[in-house]
């Protein structure tokens, strides 16, 4: 198997795996508990906590354990918007975003919030700018990712941050597909929240988490225990927990390193990609791009077509974002950078990883050069 979807999901690495087998027979114990067991278990996620923290350079207190990206982004925005709204009732959004971000926000706008949606230019970017010029004197949150999910493009976080505070306005940012790939300073980005995900880090499903800046106020969308200091009520996924700090932390040694290969595995992919199939492009920013990802249009061909006999020669891919893939919807991302229907019908993604090899990446555009014709839509 030739894997080439990272940005959906990732393997769990060794170290996450053995960190986390002991929590599931030896010391299982519910943390809320007051014995010895309950304390090792409850003592493992306040650690877990601290060096998550230290990534990040934030306090350990600034950062709480979610179920993964969705629940992070749920809570962010709603959280954020219950505990505020007497500041206001307007949000600025990416039109961009991933859906997690963008159902709440349609939501929202039922309970009598407004949403003003920043579009994205013909690569994906969103501009500082015209964030600026959208904001009013009621707006409260202002919510843009580091980078896109489906195409890649690295977004100006930084300075919508600094445009977000010199505005007295709280920022949120969907960091989940760069967390563990990018070195990441929360105090040198003006940001209040972020959202986290550990299966795309190489941890486990099932278990993120969220950074909230000391002074933010937020509401919980769990009720029940005091878990999470109140704010995300439930028993504690420890292994989870365990595993998603083993990886964070596994993945950060090795970020310098992995980011310089895989740029040259998505270099050599795109040139091959070129040479071998007539007019191709690729979608987002070449230049401000996560490294791995390359997300192209054949036009006139079926993505989907494509997709299967890369599949049968074992070469696994996507169309985009797998919370879209079910429904088989367009993608939301590339109708709002202005790509035609036959270019929205013929992509395709491919997401590396430092797994990947030369080898496959050969063989992988073999497969398309041999296989495209046959897509094209009679």
């Amino acid at each position: 198997m030739i894997y080439l979807d990272n940005a959906a999901t990732m393997s769990m690495l060794p170290k996450t795996v053995q960190e986390m087998e002991p929590f599931f027979y030896q010391a299982f114990a519910n943390p809320s508990g007051s014995y010895s067991q309950a304390r090792l278990a409850a003592g493992k996620i306040n650690q877990s906590r601290k060096e998550i923290a230290e990534i990040l350079n934030a306090d350990e207190n600034e950062i709480y354990f979610t179920s993964g990206g969705s629940e992070s982004n749920n809570l962010a925005i709603n959280g954020f918007v219950k505990a505020n709204s007497l500041k206001g009732k307007h949000l600025i959004v990416s039109s961009i975003e991933h859906p997690s971000v963008l159902k709440v926000c349609e939501n929202l706008k039922q309970e009598g919030y407004e949403i003003s949606y920043v579009k994205a230019d013909k690569e994906g970017m969103i501009s500082p700018d015209e964030v600026s010029r959208m904001i009013r004197r009621d707006t409260i949150l202002i919510s843009v990712m580091h980078a896109n999910n489906e195409i890649g493009t690295i977004e100006p976080v930084m300075e919508i941050g600094q445009i977000a505070e010199k505005n007295q306005i709280a920022f949120h940012s969907d960091c989940v597909q760069v967390i563990g790939h990018r070195k990441l300073d929360v105090k040198k980005w003006n940001v209040d929240m972020i959202s986290a995900s550990a299966h795309k880090f190489r941890g486990p499903k099932g278990i993120g988490f969220l950074y909230i800046k000391k002074g933010v106020r937020i509401k919980p969308e769990i009720f029940g225990g005091e878990q999470e200091r109140g704010l995300r009520s439930g028993t504690e996924n420890v292994a989870g927990i365990v595993g998603m700090k083993a990886a964070l932390v596994e993945m950060n040694h090795h970020i310098v390193e992995s980011e310089e290969y895989i740029l040259n595995l998505q270099n050599d992919l795109v040139e091959m990609l070129f040479k071998k199939i007539p007019n191709i492009q690729i979608n987002g920013s070449m230049e401000k791009r996560l490294p791995g990802n390359v997300h192209f249009s054949i036009p006139g061909i079926s993505g989907e077509k494509l997709l299967m006999y890369l599949d049968m020669h074992g070469i696994c891919a996507s169309g985009g974002s797998a919370c879209l893939n079910p429904g088989r919807k367009p993608s939301h991302v590339l109708k709002a950078i202005g790509l035609q229907e036959d270019c929205i019908e013929g992509s395709v993604r491919f997401s590396l990883s430092d797994q990947n090899m030369w080898d496959e990446i050969k063989y992988t555009v073999s497969v398309i050069e041999e296989n495209w014709g046959k897509c094209i839509k009679k």
